[in-house]
């Protein structure tokens, strides 16, 4: 979205065709876990 709360990311898998969606993964508080992964530049 513009205010950047949220995106989604579409990825490719190396599943055939024919075999269906099974999973979708939502993940919420994505930008704190990043701060605590992250150092801060200096």
């Amino acid at each position: 979205m513009a205010d950047g709360q949220r995106f989604l990311m579409i990825q490719a898998t190396e599943q055939p065709q024919s075999a269906p969606l099974t999973q979708i993964n939502v993940v919420l508080n994505w930008f704190e876990e990043l701060r605590r992964r992250v150092p801060p530049p200096q």
